[in-house]
């Protein structure tokens, strides 16, 4: 409503009269623009975007951005011909620029913001350049492989005044929303304890993961670790356990993991996950002074009265991966950054270094916010 006031105010076209109501694209909010304000605003709002790794997850993000007026695909960036290539065939109608390093990229086209879909391990090396490039970024997840990496990309951003945000797009799915939006509320009480397991049945195959060391840490666990946190809505303080590698499977690196974690106000929540399971699950339960909730294929309430599950019926919408696209568009040109900003997912970052770390020395006990604030 703010730009909308501001673009009319601009024009010196009133508010009132003859408004118009412009949906800028899937999910987004509706802004009321008089006439002649809309060509403009639309304009302001069109944010011109680089693909940079465009393998499976990349061209997903070009197809997801097909139907948005709001969006404006500028370029791509692959090391990979084979891959510059399956977007030259799919993508055709779009006549995209094509790159082999962001450097080539930013000399040639203009660009608002960058999707950085390449391989977990380039993280940094292209989140640097792309801030450098003068771009906004939303790296997928995890944004680095180590603290020190997240750290730096983060620095960047604020150096340069950008924004730099992350895909933890499970944040935006109905279930954990409503979780959390719960659990925030105070619907059951104070909180005691949290136990989350997923069991997922995956194979490497030819994949990148297959020789990282701790692959399920940073490919999934990244996911379960920021899920714990977002609905909590508290400090991981402490965290003991272990990543380690069942005998079975075709990974080289470690595929399960269980820990131990600490948060504020003397909350503890018991963590497993794994690659290497024959029969995959999912749970994440909470327990509170007033009640329990769980998320599996549903979420459900445990009242103390009765002792029974109750599905809860949803509390609103969640528009998926395209809230990352809105919260993107939202705050360029601010100053700010999303609610999944590089700055907050330091936390999430240093919850899997934290495992890492204890996994080093045996299972002892590492102290999170010390590696996260710098203590």
């Amino acid at each position: 409503m703010q730009l909308a006031a501001l673009v009319n105010s601009a024009l010196d076209a009133p508010e009132s009269g003859n408004i118009m109501r412009h949906e800028l694209g899937p999910g987004r909010n509706k802004f009321p623009f008089s006439k002649a304000a809309e060509t403009l605003c639309f304009k302001l709002l069109t944010m011109k975007l680089v693909f940079i790794g465009i393998g499976d997850r990349g061209r997903g993000w070009l197809r997801r951005v097909g139907d948005r007026t709001d969006i404006e695909p500028v370029g791509v960036v692959d090391p990979s011909e084979v891959a510059l290539q399956a977007v030259a065939e799919e993508f055709a109608d779009l006549n995209l620029p094509a790159f082999s390093t962001v450097e080539e990229a930013a000399a040639v086209i203009e660009a608002d913001a960058a999707i950085i879909a390449a391989s977990s391990w380039t993280r940094r090396e292209n989140g640097l350049a792309a801030l450098e490039a003068g771009w906004h970024i939303l790296v997928e997840k995890p944004f680095a492989l180590n603290f020190d990496d997240a750290r730096a990309v983060v620095d960047a951003g604020k150096k340069k005044g950008l924004a730099v945000s992350v895909g933890q797009n499970y944040r935006f799915h109905a279930g954990l929303g409503d979780m959390q939006k719960l659990v925030a509320e105070g619907e059951i009480g104070a909180l005691g304890h949290g136990v989350f397991v997923r069991h997922h049945k995956r194979y490497a195959g030819q994949t990148y993961q297959k020789t990282m060391r701790h692959n399920y840490l940073w490919e999934m666990g990244v996911h379960d670790l920021d899920m714990i946190r977002f609905t909590l809505g508290l400090k991981p303080l402490r965290v003991s356990g272990y990543s380690f590698l069942p005998p079975w499977g075709d990974f080289e690196g470690e595929t399960t993991v269980s820990a131990l974690f600490e948060f504020e106000n003397d909350i503890k929540v018991s963590y497993f996950g794994a690659w290497a399971s024959h029969i995959p699950e999912y749970l994440w339960r909470v327990d509170g002074s007033g009640g329990s909730l769980r998320l599996s294929n549903r979420l459900e309430r445990g009242h103390p009265d009765d002792g029974e599950w109750h599905f809860v019926d949803p509390l609103g919408e969640f528009p998926g991966d395209y809230a990352l696209l809105d919260e993107l568009i939202a705050v360029m040109g601010t100053g700010g950054q999303t609610s999944t900003s590089g700055e907050d997912n330091l936390w999430t970052v240093g919850m899997m270094e934290a495992i890492v770390r204890s996994t080093e020395a045996g299972g002892a006990q590492v102290d999170i916010a010390a590696l996260v604030e710098g203590e």
